[in-house]
């Protein structure tokens, strides 16, 4: 089935599409086969599914227009999960795909044709090029990409791809007639380098002019090019300012109320007057820069194929200011009066934006007054929500009074006939008028609603709380701050507070807080109650579990103090310090502990809940102080025997410790003097005769693991000093070895660059058919392109010829024509 062209669409349509088609196919290896479109030489432009939002308005017009015969396919999807051997992307895939089915077709020409291939999930564009290009013009991979980067990528990024498609076909189309040019240039100097050998001086002087020609023809291709980049650039946002300028709707119905407007009030005209003045701008900068660009496409074309400065002329005239008729405007002004003006291209565009903006509000706003003048006041602002707030108030039983500041609420009549009034004087500050009243409305109506929010929750928290009762309770409150009653009397005190400001009808944010402090009372009370029922409920269990702990308190305590009289032995006493003052604080902890047990005990039997509660959590907390100590005390005496068992392994082991430090100084033999470790071997000795002279008791173990440490730290000292000055040495002689490499490799590089002089000239004189690169190396590459470290034969395109009549992506694929190059975009 033949694809069809879609027709124009906005960008975010196709993007959205495109987004949406991407998510929904994900990239597996089993996803349906590629659907490809069939060749039809009269049909340039096609869009793979047919009904994908796509526009091609652009685009098919730029196909149209060119010399060459360029194809355009668009692909909704292509990305399947796979990617065949030595292609890129899965865009290449499809690029390879459509290139070889169209390639059986006779009507389709391998050698002369191209085509570009956009795939919207894979958001790549890929080229393809004829055999005849990619060998005789070069346009291939790098080539591509360079053109897509120039035509393609900046109205890509812009999410124009049917302009940047446009762009791009364009751009191949003259890169293409620009090397075929070339070429011609280039016969056109060889035969004139032949006439002038075998032809004298006339030969001469036609070789001289015809290079000038070239020369001159080139440089009007190139003004030519620029130009037109221009003009194109210019004609995109002229195409984006009318598209804006159709938004309006401006028919003539609605042009004449708009001056009408002109008569009435000064508001009215004022505003009538800025607004038609911003769309009388913005009309005659369109009319004018339309056919101010249709004048320079003109000046450009009339320039002759040498006169490259016309075609600058042409391109500096895009931006160059210009009187504008306004009596040539194909829009219709609202000033009828004809004149001249002048327009700057680049200030207009630069304030387009703006101008657009200003004219959008003021037009809307001209609009509403248009439509306003129609109706009456009471149309407008009926009394349809002052009556439901009327309802709700009542409803909630809450005073009226709230509705009086409603611009309605004291004489409609009257309010009604001052807007009709102003309304038929001046329409725009009539609709500005209402529009104050339907704000002040709402923000009123918004207040109503907050107020009986708030109402509501405080009477339902008094209601929830007045509910539960605390009388059937045999309990004494010894503690106000828990009592309910003393709470039920502030919240009743804060809900008369609320209904004062509730009836005074001034300030609702007033109300509102005096609502919030009698709905957080009331809670209090409901808080109070639960937390009072709960603890006559529970607190026999809690003094019971109290009583429990704070009784194996004791017997831990003694343990404690055991564990010291034990370490005595082995430690010396003033290590032993903070053990014992660990312990003299777990003992107060336990003796507060049991007290307040006890406490607890005598106020439960005295029917006081409340205070038995709190004795009891006070003799947990003491219970908890008094374990967090005596872990302290095991923590102590733990790192006591620690350091005492540390102390005497290292002991032990201290000799083999010096054997290994004189091992590792043996490594780094001369970088140390030979009684490294002497100062070291002196502390042992010291150490050893004071501990044997002290005797086997009780130690300050901590202390003497201290001094075996610095002993290690002098040892280690020698060790580390001897082998800095080893790799500070082995640091020299690298640097110094470096230095004689680089002096050898500079020298060769002088043998290299003469060899390169000798064989370069050399190889010159006897050229023929082939050209012999002079990249001096080991070994040989033949086909193109060159490695390092080696010669080139062939001076080709890195990656070799093509054989054919079709075309190679990538550079990889033998049998017909150019190598393809794309981007991302």
């Amino acid at each position: 089935m033949r694809p069809v062209r879609r027709p124009s669409t906005p960008a975010a349509v196709w993007l959205a599409a495109a987004a949406a088609a991407a998510a929904a196919c994900p990239a597996t290896p089993t996803a349906a086969a590629l659907e490809l479109p069939p060749f039809h030489p009269d049909d340039r432009v096609q869009v793979v599914p047919a009904d994908a939002a796509f526009s091609t308005a652009a685009v098919e017009r730029a196909a149209a227009r060119t010399a060459r015969r360029l194809f355009v396919a668009v692909f909704e999807r292509v990305v399947d999960g796979t990617i065949e051997p030595g292609h890129a992307s899965e865009t290449e895939d499809a690029l390879e795909a459509v290139w070889t089915a169209w390639r059986a077709d006779p009507a389709f020409d391998a050698q002369e044709d191209v085509l570009v291939l956009l795939a919207l999930d894979d958001r790549e564009v890929r080229v393809r090029t004829g055999s005849r290009w990619d060998a005789e013009l070069g346009l291939h991979t790098t080539a591509l990409e360079s053109l897509i980067d120039a035509w393609f990528m900046p109205r890509a990024r812009a999410d124009d791809l049917d302009g940047a498609l446009a762009a791009l076909v364009r751009g191949l189309d003259e890169a293409i007639g620009r090397g075929l040019g070339d070429r011609r240039n280039a016969q056109q100097r060889r035969v004139v380098l032949r006439r002038l050998l075998v032809g004298g001086a006339v030969a001469l002087v036609l070789g001289i002019l015809g290079t000038v020609a070239a020369v001159r023809r080139r440089r009007q291709r190139d003004a030519r090019a620029e130009f037109e980049a221009a003009a194109e650039e210019l004609e995109r946002k002229l195409e984006h300012a009318e598209q804006a300028w159709a938004e309006f709707r401006i028919d003539q119905e609605l042009r004449d109320r708009v001056v009408q407007l002109r008569l009435k009030g000064p508001r009215t005209l004022a505003l009538a007057d800025e607004v038609t003045r911003l769309l009388d701008e913005i009309a005659l900068g369109i009319d004018g820069l339309r056919g101010h660009l249709r004048k320079c496409r003109e000046r450009s074309r009339a320039a002759g194929r040498l006169d490259a400065q016309a075609q600058r002329a042409a391109a500096a005239a895009l931006v160059e200011p210009f009187v504008f008729d306004t009596g040539q405007a194909q829009h219709k002004l609202f000033d009828h009066d004809r004149r001249t003006v002048t327009i700057a291209p680049d200030e207009f565009m630069q304030q387009l934006e703006s101008k657009y903006d200003q004219a959008r509000q003021g037009w809307q706003r001209l609009k509403d007054a248009v439509e306003a003048s129609l109706r009456e006041a009471e149309h407008d602002f009926p009394l349809t929500e002052l009556e439901a707030m009327r309802e709700k108030l009542e409803t909630a039983g809450m005073p009226l009074a709230w509705l009086v500041h409603h611009p309605l609420g004291r004489d409609p009549r009257g309010e009604w006939s001052r807007l009709d009034a102003l309304r038929q004087a001046d329409p725009v500050a009539y609709v500005e008028q209402l529009f104050g009243r339907l704000d002040a409305e709402a923000a009123l109506e918004a207040d109503v609603a907050v107020l009986i929010e708030a109402a509501g929750r405080t009477r339902q928290a008094r209601a929830e709380a007045l509910a539960l009762a605390t009388d059937d309770l045999d309990t004494i409150l010894s503690d106000p701050a828990r009592d309910p009653a003393a709470a039920v009397a502030d919240a009743e005190r804060a809900t008369t507070a609320f209904e004062t400001e509730l009836q005074a009808a001034e300030a609702v944010e007033a109300a509102v807080e005096a609502a919030h402090a009698a709905t957080k009372a009331w809670q209090e009370v409901s808080r109070r109650k639960h937390a009072l029922r709960e603890t006559v409920r529970q607190v026999a269990e809690r003094v019971a579990e109290a009583e429990h702990r704070v009784g194996e308190l004791r017997a831990r305590l003694v343990q404690g103090q055991q564990r010291i009289l034990d370490a005595a032995g082995r430690h010396a006493p003033p290590t032993l310090l903070a053990a014992w003052r660990e312990v003299g604080e777990a003992a107060e902890d336990v003796e507060q502990a049991e007290a307040a047990a006890a406490e607890a005990r005598r106020r439960l039997a005295a029917r006081d809940h409340v205070g038995a509660e709190a004795a009891a959590q006070t003799a947990l907390r003491e219970h908890g102080e008094a374990l967090a100590d005596l872990d302290d005390l095991a923590g102590v005496l733990q790192r006591l025997e620690t350091a005492r068992h540390d102390t005497t392994a290292l002991l032990q082991a201290i000799d083999r410790e010096r054997d290994r430090r004189r091992q590792q100084l043996a490594a780094y033999a001369g970088y140390a003097p030979a009684d490294a470790l002497t100062p070291g071997d002196r502390t042992l000795a010291e150490l050893r005769t004071r501990w044997t002279e002290q005797g086997p008791g009780p130690a300050d173990w901590g202390a003497r693991l201290g001094e075996l440490h610095r002993l290690l730290e002098l040892w280690n000292g020698a060790v580390s000093r001897a082998r800095k000055a080893y790799e500070a040495r082995q640091a020299q002689l690298e640097a110094q070895e470096r230095a004689r490499q680089a002096a050898e490799a500079e020298g060769v590089a002088a043998d290299v660059g003469l060899w390169d002089v000798v064989f370069g000239r050399t190889i010159d004189r006897r050229r023929g058919s082939h050209h012999y690169g002079g990249h001096y190396g080991g070994g040989h590459h033949h086909g193109g392109g060159t490695r390092g470290g080696g010669f080139s034969f062939g001076g080709g395109r890195s990656g070799g010829r093509s054989f054919g009549g079709g075309g190679r992506s990538g550079g990889r694929s033998f049998g017909g024509g150019g190598r393809s190059g794309g981007r991302r975009f």
